[in-house]
């Protein structure tokens, strides 16, 4: 399962490519990525953007908006890293696990992109609660979103492909040795010798019947 581990590994580069890009109007206010998430960060958001696109004046300044770290962004780390160590440790017949850990990662992935329009629309907007932004921003996720939960789908076929090839190969030699050991006294084809047929010669048939005629001649005698 070396090449699932290989992309387990891709998941955790993909976390230094942007993740999320914020937007209004079709205008990009900011981008996240996958790093800010887990440990916190800022990012200079481009809030006078969003009064544009309003029809508001347009400011010119712009500030660096605080990132809060997400739970599910640190978990989806976690499951790759553990991903990583279990593939190269754990037996073959305990495949699965990479599998379910996998799916975790998909489900906890999807979860953070559902939840990034929330986290960004507590941003300080100058506005107070008046201002509700979910109704102006757009969260798309980028690249680094798309690769990570590409290479947890890949990882999670070739765990369970792998897998499932290494056991029935396993199967297959463990019935091979209980064949060879189940009787022990069956030969094996090389070293089987058919047994050798008895031919007779002149000799052994004159022999015979000079045997038959001496039992024979004190039978005559004793009718006589």
């Amino acid at each position: 399962m070396k090449i699932s581990a290989i992309l387990y590994a891709i998941v955790i580069l993909a976390f230094f490519m942007p993740f999320f890009m914020v937007s209004c109007e079709k205008t990009e206010l900011l981008r996240i990525n996958g790093i800010q998430l887990v440990t916190g960060g800022e990012s200079e958001l481009k809030m006078d953007n969003v009064f544009a696109g309003l029809g508001s004046e347009n400011k010119e300044d712009s500030k660096s908006q605080k990132i809060n770290r997400h739970p599910m962004a640190i978990i989806v780390l976690a499951i790759a890293i553990i991903a990583i160590v279990l593939c190269l440790v754990l037996p073959n017949k305990l495949y699965f696990i990479p599998v379910l850990l996998s799916i975790a990662g998909i489900i906890c992935l999807h979860l953070l992109k559902n939840s990034m329009l929330g986290l960004v629309a507590k941003a300080d907007n100058s506005m107070g609660d008046a201002f509700d932004l979910t109704k102006v921003l757009r969260v798309t996720p980028l690249y680094g979103f798309w690769v990570a939960d590409f290479a947890f789908i890949v990882a999670a076929v070739f765990s369970l492909l792998t897998g499932r090839r290494k056991m029935q190969e396993e199967r297959a030699f463990a019935y091979q040795q209980n064949d060879m050991f189940s009787d022990p006294m069956a030969v094996s084809p090389e070293d089987y010798m058919p047994p050798t047929e008895y031919t007779e010669n002149e000799s052994d048939v004159d022999a015979l019947n000079e045997d038959e005629e001496a039992t024979e001649e004190p039978e005559q005698n004793k009718e006589q």
